[in-house]
Protein backbone atom coordinates (compact mmCIF):
# COMPACT_ATOMS: atom_id res chain seq x y z
CA UNK A 1 0.00 0.00 0.00
CA UNK A 2 2.84 2.78 1.05
CA UNK A 3 4.47 1.81 -2.55
CA UNK A 4 1.05 1.75 -4.80
CA UNK A 5 -1.18 4.35 -3.42
CA UNK A 6 -0.83 8.08 -3.50
CA UNK A 7 -0.17 8.55 -0.12
CA UNK A 8 1.49 11.88 0.93
CA UNK A 9 3.35 10.49 3.82
CA UNK A 10 7.29 11.30 3.16
CA UNK A 11 9.16 10.82 6.75
CA UNK A 12 10.21 7.80 7.88
CA UNK A 13 8.49 7.15 10.86
CA UNK A 14 5.16 8.50 9.79
CA UNK A 15 5.53 5.38 6.84
CA UNK A 16 6.89 2.97 9.83
CA UNK A 17 4.15 4.23 11.87
CA UNK A 18 1.47 3.77 8.89
CA UNK A 19 2.95 0.31 7.73
CA UNK A 20 2.48 -1.04 11.29
CA UNK A 21 -1.23 -0.20 12.14
CA UNK A 22 -2.14 -1.58 8.12
CA UNK A 23 -0.57 -4.80 9.29
CA UNK A 24 -2.25 -4.97 12.64
CA UNK A 25 -5.57 -4.34 10.50
CA UNK A 26 -4.71 -7.18 8.05
CA UNK A 27 -4.46 -9.17 11.37
CA UNK A 28 -7.60 -8.44 12.17
CA UNK A 29 -9.45 -9.09 8.93
CA UNK A 30 -7.35 -12.50 7.99
CA UNK A 31 -6.98 -13.64 11.71
CA UNK A 32 -9.64 -12.02 13.63
CA UNK A 33 -6.94 -11.31 16.12
CA UNK A 34 -7.41 -8.21 19.16
CA UNK A 35 -6.15 -8.16 22.68
CA UNK A 36 -9.53 -8.77 23.83
CA UNK A 37 -8.94 -12.67 22.82
CA UNK A 38 -5.75 -12.81 25.28
CA UNK A 39 -6.38 -14.43 28.55
CA UNK A 40 -4.49 -11.90 30.92
CA UNK A 41 -6.76 -13.21 33.55
CA UNK A 42 -5.48 -16.63 33.36
CA UNK A 43 -2.34 -16.24 32.82
CA UNK A 44 -0.03 -13.14 32.54
CA UNK A 45 2.90 -14.69 30.93
CA UNK A 46 1.03 -16.14 28.39
CA UNK A 47 -0.99 -13.02 27.76
CA UNK A 48 2.72 -11.20 27.18
CA UNK A 49 4.10 -13.90 24.57
CA UNK A 50 1.48 -14.17 22.47
CA UNK A 51 0.78 -10.44 22.54
CA UNK A 52 4.54 -9.89 22.13
CA UNK A 53 4.29 -12.03 18.72
CA UNK A 54 1.25 -10.61 17.13
CA UNK A 55 2.88 -7.34 17.39
CA UNK A 56 6.16 -8.02 16.53
CA UNK A 57 4.61 -9.99 13.67
CA UNK A 58 3.22 -6.50 12.56
CA UNK A 59 6.37 -4.44 13.47
CA UNK A 60 8.33 -6.73 11.51
CA UNK A 61 6.36 -6.32 8.31
CA UNK A 62 6.35 -2.45 8.77
CA UNK A 63 10.05 -2.63 8.96
CA UNK A 64 10.50 -4.44 6.13
CA UNK A 65 8.10 -2.46 3.82
CA UNK A 66 10.11 0.51 4.98
CA UNK A 67 13.58 -1.32 4.66
CA UNK A 68 14.74 -0.29 8.25
CA UNK A 69 16.49 -2.91 10.69
CA UNK A 70 14.32 -2.93 14.20
CA UNK A 71 17.47 -1.37 16.39
CA UNK A 72 17.06 1.94 13.92
CA UNK A 73 13.63 2.49 14.15
CA UNK A 74 11.27 4.93 15.84
CA UNK A 75 9.23 2.84 17.28
CA UNK A 76 12.56 1.45 19.02
CA UNK A 77 13.99 4.49 19.95
CA UNK A 78 10.96 6.09 21.19
CA UNK A 79 10.34 3.09 23.49
CA UNK A 80 14.16 3.67 24.71
CA UNK A 81 13.19 7.10 25.28
CA UNK A 82 9.93 6.49 27.31
CA UNK A 83 11.03 3.90 29.26
CA UNK A 84 14.71 4.68 30.27
CA UNK A 85 13.47 5.19 33.79
CA UNK A 86 11.00 2.98 34.40
CA UNK A 87 11.53 -0.32 36.25
CA UNK A 88 13.30 -3.44 34.39
CA UNK A 89 10.22 -5.46 34.41
CA UNK A 90 8.21 -2.95 32.97
CA UNK A 91 10.99 -2.09 30.46
CA UNK A 92 11.39 -5.33 29.18
CA UNK A 93 7.42 -5.78 29.11
CA UNK A 94 7.68 -2.92 26.62
CA UNK A 95 10.61 -3.88 24.64
CA UNK A 96 9.32 -7.32 23.98
CA UNK A 97 7.48 -7.27 20.73
CA UNK A 98 10.69 -4.90 19.07
CA UNK A 99 12.80 -7.35 20.30
CA UNK A 100 11.90 -10.91 21.60
CA UNK A 101 8.83 -10.77 19.35
CA UNK A 102 10.92 -9.21 15.84
CA UNK A 103 13.69 -11.53 16.76
CA UNK A 104 10.80 -14.62 17.13
CA UNK A 105 9.34 -13.89 13.86
CA UNK A 106 12.43 -14.00 11.74
CA UNK A 107 13.84 -17.41 13.54
CA UNK A 108 10.30 -18.60 12.63
CA UNK A 109 10.88 -17.79 8.90
CA UNK A 110 14.39 -19.05 8.98
CA UNK A 111 12.88 -22.35 9.15
CA UNK A 112 10.81 -22.03 6.39
CA UNK A 113 7.71 -22.04 8.43
CA UNK A 114 5.04 -19.33 7.77
CA UNK A 115 4.03 -17.07 10.57
CA UNK A 116 0.33 -17.26 9.32
CA UNK A 117 0.58 -20.97 10.69
CA UNK A 118 1.87 -19.38 13.85
CA UNK A 119 -1.74 -17.91 14.80
CA UNK A 120 -3.08 -21.84 15.20
CA UNK A 121 -1.18 -22.30 17.75
CA UNK A 122 0.19 -19.25 19.26
CA UNK A 123 2.70 -19.32 21.73
CA UNK A 124 1.91 -20.73 25.49
CA UNK A 125 5.23 -18.15 27.46
CA UNK A 126 7.88 -15.92 27.49
CA UNK A 127 10.05 -18.72 27.09
CA UNK A 128 8.86 -19.75 23.31
CA UNK A 129 9.28 -16.39 22.71
CA UNK A 130 12.70 -15.72 23.68
CA UNK A 131 13.82 -19.09 22.68
CA UNK A 132 12.21 -20.01 19.23
CA UNK A 133 13.85 -23.27 19.21
CA UNK A 134 11.93 -24.53 22.30
CA UNK A 135 8.73 -23.42 19.92
CA UNK A 136 10.08 -25.48 16.77
CA UNK A 137 10.93 -28.27 19.12
CA UNK A 138 9.21 -31.50 18.27
CA UNK A 139 7.08 -32.63 19.89
CA UNK A 140 6.97 -28.92 21.04
CA UNK A 141 8.52 -27.89 24.34
CA UNK A 142 5.97 -26.77 27.22
CA UNK A 143 6.49 -25.08 30.71
CA UNK A 144 5.34 -27.65 33.48
CA UNK A 145 2.03 -26.85 34.74
CA UNK A 146 1.23 -25.76 38.79
CA UNK A 147 -1.31 -28.44 39.89
CA UNK A 148 -2.22 -26.74 43.46
CA UNK A 149 -3.58 -29.09 45.48
CA UNK A 150 -5.88 -26.66 47.62
CA UNK A 151 -7.00 -22.75 46.83
CA UNK A 152 -9.01 -21.88 49.96
CA UNK A 153 -7.17 -21.02 53.05
CA UNK A 154 -8.78 -19.80 56.03
CA UNK A 155 -12.40 -19.29 54.52
CA UNK A 156 -10.34 -17.17 51.64
CA UNK A 157 -9.80 -17.47 47.88
CA UNK A 158 -6.75 -16.46 46.35
CA UNK A 159 -7.21 -12.55 44.75
CA UNK A 160 -4.37 -13.44 42.32
CA UNK A 161 -3.62 -16.87 40.64
CA UNK A 162 -0.93 -16.58 37.83
CA UNK A 163 2.44 -17.77 36.20
CA UNK A 164 5.10 -15.18 36.85
CA UNK A 165 7.51 -16.65 33.54
CA UNK A 166 10.81 -16.34 32.41
CA UNK A 167 10.49 -13.27 31.46
CA UNK A 168 9.56 -11.09 34.54
CA UNK A 169 11.81 -13.59 36.33
CA UNK A 170 15.09 -12.13 34.36
CA UNK A 171 13.94 -8.95 34.72
CA UNK A 172 13.64 -9.62 37.97
CA UNK A 173 16.85 -11.22 38.82
CA UNK A 174 18.93 -8.01 36.79
CA UNK A 175 18.51 -6.28 40.00
CA UNK A 176 21.36 -8.34 41.39
CA UNK A 177 23.13 -9.88 38.58
CA UNK A 178 24.54 -8.99 35.09
CA UNK A 179 22.16 -8.72 32.24
CA UNK A 180 23.94 -12.21 31.14
CA UNK A 181 24.12 -14.09 33.49
CA UNK A 182 20.55 -12.99 35.03
CA UNK A 183 19.48 -14.16 31.08
CA UNK A 184 20.90 -17.15 31.56
CA UNK A 185 19.83 -18.48 34.99
CA UNK A 186 16.23 -17.56 34.14
CA UNK A 187 16.42 -19.49 30.70
CA UNK A 188 16.32 -22.82 33.05
CA UNK A 189 12.77 -21.99 34.01
CA UNK A 190 10.68 -24.87 33.68
CA UNK A 191 6.75 -23.71 35.02
CA UNK A 192 5.66 -21.48 37.71
CA UNK A 193 2.32 -21.11 39.67
CA UNK A 194 2.03 -18.29 42.16
CA UNK A 195 -1.11 -17.63 44.47
CA UNK A 196 -1.35 -14.81 46.37
CA UNK A 197 -4.16 -13.58 49.26
CA UNK A 198 -5.05 -10.98 51.64
CA UNK A 199 -6.73 -11.52 54.76
CA UNK A 200 -9.14 -9.11 56.20
CA UNK A 201 -6.32 -6.52 57.62
CA UNK A 202 -5.66 -6.28 53.75
CA UNK A 203 -2.15 -7.91 54.98
CA UNK A 204 -0.37 -10.13 51.89
CA UNK A 205 0.67 -13.17 51.77
CA UNK A 206 1.83 -15.03 49.13
CA UNK A 207 2.90 -18.63 47.73
CA UNK A 208 5.51 -18.90 44.52
CA UNK A 209 6.53 -22.49 43.17
CA UNK A 210 8.67 -22.57 41.03
CA UNK A 211 9.98 -25.80 38.40
CA UNK A 212 13.47 -25.74 36.94
CA UNK A 213 15.04 -27.69 34.37
CA UNK A 214 17.18 -29.72 36.57
CA UNK A 215 18.15 -29.98 40.02
CA UNK A 216 21.41 -27.84 39.68
CA UNK A 217 19.63 -24.71 38.50
CA UNK A 218 17.09 -24.78 40.84
CA UNK A 219 20.26 -25.03 43.82
CA UNK A 220 21.42 -21.90 42.07
CA UNK A 221 18.22 -19.94 42.17
CA UNK A 222 17.65 -21.22 45.76
CA UNK A 223 21.14 -20.29 46.43
CA UNK A 224 20.91 -16.88 44.84
CA UNK A 225 18.04 -16.00 46.57
CA UNK A 226 19.33 -16.54 49.97
CA UNK A 227 22.46 -14.51 49.23
CA UNK A 228 20.34 -11.37 48.19
CA UNK A 229 17.55 -11.75 50.08
CA UNK A 230 18.08 -7.98 51.10
CA UNK A 231 18.30 -6.52 48.06
CA UNK A 232 14.98 -8.73 46.40
CA UNK A 233 13.27 -8.69 49.37
CA UNK A 234 14.46 -5.67 51.29
CA UNK A 235 15.00 -8.98 54.28
CA UNK A 236 16.54 -7.87 57.71
CA UNK A 237 18.60 -9.98 59.97
CA UNK A 238 20.56 -13.21 59.84
CA UNK A 239 18.01 -16.12 58.49
CA UNK A 240 17.48 -19.21 60.07
CA UNK A 241 18.80 -22.69 58.02
CA UNK A 242 17.86 -26.22 58.37
CA UNK A 243 18.74 -28.12 55.55
CA UNK A 244 17.06 -27.24 52.07
CA UNK A 245 15.34 -24.37 54.36
CA UNK A 246 15.66 -20.80 54.90
CA UNK A 247 13.94 -18.28 56.88
CA UNK A 248 14.47 -15.07 57.31
CA UNK A 249 12.96 -12.74 60.51
CA UNK A 250 10.33 -10.07 60.38
CA UNK A 251 7.29 -9.72 58.72
CA UNK A 252 7.27 -10.87 55.44
CA UNK A 253 10.52 -12.36 55.44
CA UNK A 254 10.92 -14.79 53.22
CA UNK A 255 10.83 -18.58 53.72
CA UNK A 256 12.72 -20.48 51.20
CA UNK A 257 12.29 -23.98 50.43
CA UNK A 258 14.27 -26.29 47.78
CA UNK A 259 12.89 -29.69 46.85
CA UNK A 260 14.68 -31.89 43.49
CA UNK A 261 13.88 -29.22 40.90
CA UNK A 262 11.40 -26.86 42.51
CA UNK A 263 12.21 -23.62 45.00
CA UNK A 264 9.21 -22.14 46.88
CA UNK A 265 9.07 -18.45 48.02
CA UNK A 266 6.33 -18.04 50.92
CA UNK A 267 5.90 -14.43 52.48
CA UNK A 268 3.43 -14.29 55.59
CA UNK A 269 2.55 -11.92 58.13
CA UNK A 270 1.12 -14.66 60.04
CA UNK A 271 2.64 -18.09 61.25
CA UNK A 272 -0.60 -19.57 60.75
CA UNK A 273 -0.95 -18.93 57.42
CA UNK A 274 3.13 -19.72 57.14
CA UNK A 275 2.20 -23.68 58.00
CA UNK A 276 -0.69 -23.32 55.77
CA UNK A 277 1.15 -22.58 52.34
CA UNK A 278 3.88 -24.61 52.98
CA UNK A 279 1.76 -27.36 53.36
CA UNK A 280 -0.06 -26.62 50.18
CA UNK A 281 3.06 -25.85 48.27
CA UNK A 282 4.30 -29.47 49.92
CA UNK A 283 1.14 -30.94 48.49
CA UNK A 284 1.31 -29.33 45.15
CA UNK A 285 2.95 -30.83 41.89
CA UNK A 286 4.14 -29.57 38.40
CA UNK A 287 3.65 -31.89 35.76
CA UNK A 288 4.34 -32.34 32.25
CA UNK A 289 2.35 -29.95 29.85
CA UNK A 290 1.32 -32.08 26.73
CA UNK A 291 2.04 -30.66 23.44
Amino acid sequence: LLHTTNLTVTDAESKQWLAFHLTLMLLDQNFQWHESQVPTEVNLDQALAQSAFVYGDAIWQALKHTQTDVAESHAWKRTDTLTNNWPLALRGIEFLPLREGVHFCQAIVGQNVMLDAIYQQLPSSTAQLIHPDRYLEIPRWEPRKLRWAQRDIQRSEPVWDNVIGELMIRAWLQRVLPAEEAALLASGWNGDGVLLYQTKEEAPQLVWKTAWRNAATAERFFKLLTEQATTLFEAEGAPEKSGTTTTFPGVLGPHLLLADDTVTLLRTTEPAWAQALEDIAKRSGVEEKKP
